[in-house]
């Protein structure tokens, strides 16, 4: 089974044990600052249960200002990232696409706010208009894809010059060259370059009772491993592999040049 059909169903799964409660709003693995150990920046009470989700997203997309911009969040999830823009950093406008149905129709109903749209799209073929947004969004998503070129390429051919790629995710350590080449094979500046495995690991620590309290509370026995492997909890093969060093979690901050390269 590919890793795109995998994710699939774990992301349709959640989505139908948790319709009622809406308790996953965000599902990536979350970062406390490992310097302060201490909030990033300050949150709704009603958005308190998923700081250190936010956390992440903060850190990979305040290098840049997005206020006024046009943001596109290639994998979205069920949207409590792409909610968080829109929220706190004044955008223009705001949307999440993801290949996941159900994903994008629990997004559509639960986040309402003006500048917020969500569609479903492929990350690898995507359909938006060329120079149609100012900042690219990609979170704990590029894993999944079979294209990451197409992807990449895409990207750029969508941003408007001058305009950024916020990424982030995790590769085995082998793979961090491969995957900064693919980032900037069409032409991308690299403006930013973070390892993030210590603030992801206490974020992981942090959350770890929650995640098996809600595995084990909702997820049918038969899926309990499957579900604790995609969580990364602790003794996790993904979790043992960030605390190893075996595998990388990396934040890139890219930009599309004002002058368009031949490679575009």
């Amino acid at each position: 089974m590919s890793k795109r059909i995998t994710a699939l169903a774990q992301y349709h799964y959640i989505n139908t044990i948790d319709a009622r409660d809406h308790e996953v709003r965000l599902m990536n693995y979350g970062w406390i600052d490992p310097e302060t150990r201490a909030p990033s920046m300050p949150l709704d009470s009603e958005d308190e249960p998923d700081r250190h989700a936010l956390q992440l997203y903060h850190r990979v997309v305040s290098g840049v200002d997005l206020r006024d911009k046009d943001v596109l969040e290639v994998g979205c999830g069920r949207g409590g990232g792409a909610a968080y823009i829109a929220k706190y950093l004044g955008p223009r406008l705001v949307h999440g696409m993801d290949f996941c149905p159900s994903s994008v129709a629990f997004c559509s109903a639960y986040w309402k706010r003006p500048c917020l749209t969500f569609s479903v799209g492929s990350a690898e073929r995507l359909k938006q208009s060329d120079g149609s947004f100012d900042a690219i969004v990609n979170v704990e998503s590029s894993h999944c894809y079979v294209n990451m070129r197409g992807f990449v390429s895409h990207s750029f051919r969508v941003l408007r010059p001058g305009g950024h790629m916020l990424f982030a995710d995790f590769r085995h350590a082998g793979l961090i060259d491969a995957l900064r080449e693919d980032l900037l094979r069409p032409g991308f500046e690299m403006i930013e370059e973070e390892c993030l495995n210590p603030g992801v690991m206490l974020a992981l620590d942090a959350d770890d009772e929650r995640k098996r309290a809600f595995i084990e509370a909702r997820v049918h026995k038969r899926r309990m491993q499957m579900f604790e492997m995609f969580a990364a909890v602790k003794g996790s093969p993904l979790y043992c592999a960030f605390e190893s060093g075996d595998a990388h979690y990396v934040r890139f901050v890219l930009r599309k040049p004002d002058t368009p390269s031949s490679s575009e």
